[in-house]
């Protein structure tokens, strides 16, 4: 039996799926949480008077409890209004955003991201952050959704162009990076494997 290191994942019967490989899940994970950090910190420079605060990150540890309650990932409060920012990184060729893709209104460039905003809506619906989120949506080419760019134009005009800037070529860094890392350990998993034949 081949063994990429899942619970009960034979790679002789089927590839290894970034889904619910724990490895490419630790790397997704690491590249959410990078930006997030990245973003808050950005929020803190661009104003200095806001109190921004980072949430756990929504998956639970090995060995704990499951999560009962979403939560966004960055509480944004400036001049006593309180915005709750929820980061989420999506790959335009993921099945769900193909699937999604067949609507007219996501056969623009940035539909994965618009189809990722409806479901943060729908997910933080009927809480107590749905009329202040913000989906903070990024697809892996590094492209923002809507709601990121307009909060980004609202709040991010304190700082120079020169910082903003920095701050979507930190974050299409990151992307690239991860994204290629975790290219590359699903290749190498996979490497050698012959599929049976039906």
């Amino acid at each position: 039996m081949f063994d990429c290191g899942c619970p009960g994942v034979n790679l002789a019967e089927s590839p290894c799926h970034p889904g619910w490989c724990l490895a490419a899940k630790g790397l997704a994970i690491s590249r959410h949480d990078l930006v997030r950090t990245r973003l808050a910190n950005f929020l803190k420079t661009a104003h200095p008077t806001a109190v921004v605060t980072i949430e756990p990150t929504n998956v639970p540890r090995e060995g704990a409890g499951p999560v009962l309650e979403h939560r966004p990932d960055i509480r944004f409060t400036l001049e006593g209004v309180t915005r709750f920012l929820d980061v989420a990184i999506v790959d335009p060729a993921a099945r769900l955003h193909l699937d999604y893709a067949a609507a007219p209104s996501a056969t623009t460039p940035g539909g994965a991201a618009v189809h990722e905003e409806a479901i943060k809506r729908q997910l933080y619906a009927n809480t107590q952050f749905a009329d202040s989120l913000i989906p903070f949506v990024l697809e892996s080419t590094g492209r923002l959704g809507q709601s990121a760019r307009d909060f980004l134009e609202a709040f991010g005009n304190a700082t120079p162009p020169s910082r903003r800037s920095a701050l979507l070529t930190d974050i299409s860094s990151i992307l690239a990076l991860k994204l290629g890392e975790m290219s590359s350990l699903l290749r190498n998993r996979l490497r050698g494997v012959r599929r049976r034949p039906p």
